[in-house]
């Protein structure tokens, strides 16, 4: 009966983004992607390999951004119909600059 006590949950910083095994989680989706796909097909170690570059260069291309820098390139540079369906509650690309 202690449910109230973790209803509401307040992060530690407010520019935290989400944290996948102790990574950012823009960093571990591809790679674990990526690595499912190769095992499923039968190649583990040649899916452990290209995880492991995939995590590293995304790690280096947001080396000196923020945390979110994968995610606001997307949002910034993806066409309107794929900005639609992931992007819910934001304009389109086509009329986000209006707001400058």
């Amino acid at each position: 009966m202690n449910e109230h006590a973790n209803f509401y949950s307040i992060p530690r910083y407010l520019d935290q983004g989400n944290i996948i095994m102790g990574f950012p989680a823009d960093e571990v989706i591809p790679a674990l992607i990526v690595f499912g796909v190769l095992f499923a097909a039968g190649y583990m170690l040649t899916g452990m390999l290209f995880s492991g570059v995939i995590t590293l260069g995304l790690r280096t291309i947001k080396q000196g951004q923020g945390n979110n820098f994968l995610r606001l390139t997307a949002y910034w540079f993806s066409p309107a119909s794929l900005s639609k369906s992931v992007f819910k509650h934001t304009p389109p690309p086509c009329d986000k600059y209006w707001l400058n």
